[in-house]
């Protein structure tokens, strides 16, 4: 076990799969106790249970981040079980792809109320128990989407495109607290979910756009999310981290 994030407390949203339960679990390899705030509550209890085979202290927490009682008994009970809140990373996210003239305004409603209003319920909530402190990191993840256009992602493309303005907001308004708030923005990250929905033309297509000439795994988004929450991070505030594979850079296919 790492010492990095010896002790610290971290809540981690959307942590019972993918890009959260590897971020969970990798700060708790480097110490942290973890709070896996999640609807799913089965598989965030196996989260739990991988944290606490770390040898670190974890609860399970069943939270829909749309909603701001949830979100206040999270943080509240997180507070209660562990005294305080260094880290919350916020990774809780879902995603409806269909093309903008038949796009449902539902779907549009309910990914903005958890990608964008769940962050924002997230992390004031957590704010106002790190300004007493004076410290504490808050990373937003967000995605490559905020910066190129994807088709048929409407909602969640705004949605993370507005993460990256609510991150730099935040930073302004935080820093005079030694709060530190970042976004990273993931590239193509082969998650279980794109192992069984994604189309073979489609994944090598999107290969062929990445210079390093394979996708991401939920792993990669580990080392960053550790800068971030950790002290070597302490005066870095309002970035957008690219964790792409030179995605973004390419230009042209990697394979002509």
């Amino acid at each position: 076990m790492g010492r990095r994030l010896l002790d610290k407390v971290a809540i981690v949203t959307g942590g019972a799969s993918g890009i959260g339960e590897a971020i969970a679990l990798g700060l708790a390899a480097e110490g942290a106790h973890i709070c896996i705030a999640d609807v799913n509550a089965e598989k965030a209890g196996n989260t739990k249970t991988q944290v606490e085979n770390l040898d670190r202290r974890a609860v399970m927490i069943k939270t829909d981040v749309s909603k701001q009682e949830d979100v206040r008994l999270m943080v509240e009970q997180t507070v209660s079980i562990f005294g305080k809140i260094d880290i919350l990373v916020n990774s809780a996210g879902i995603a409806k792809y269909a093309p903008f003239l038949a796009y449902p305004y539902d779907d549009w409603k309910r990914t903005l109320e958890i990608n964008l209003s769940g962050y924002f319920l997230c992390a004031q909530e957590v704010a106002k128990q790190m300004t007493h402190r004076k410290k504490g990191k808050i990373i937003n993840i967000s995605s490559i989407v905020a910066q190129v256009a994807m088709p048929n992602s409407v909602a969640y493309s705004a949605s993370k495109g507005g993460i990256i303005s609510f991150t730099r907001v935040l930073a302004l308004e935080l820093a005079s607290y030694s709060i530190c708030v970042n976004a990273i923005l993931p590239g193509p990250i082969m998650t279980s979910m794109a192992k069984t929905t994604l189309k073979e033309e489609d994944r090598a297509a999107r290969e062929a756009m990445i210079p390093m000439g394979r996708y991401g795994a939920t792993n990669d988004l580990i080392g960053p999310t550790i800068f971030l929450a950790s002290s070597d991070s302490d005066y870095v505030t309002g970035v957008a981290l690219y964790v792409d594979g030179g995605y973004l850079v390419s230009g042209v296919p990697r394979k002509l």
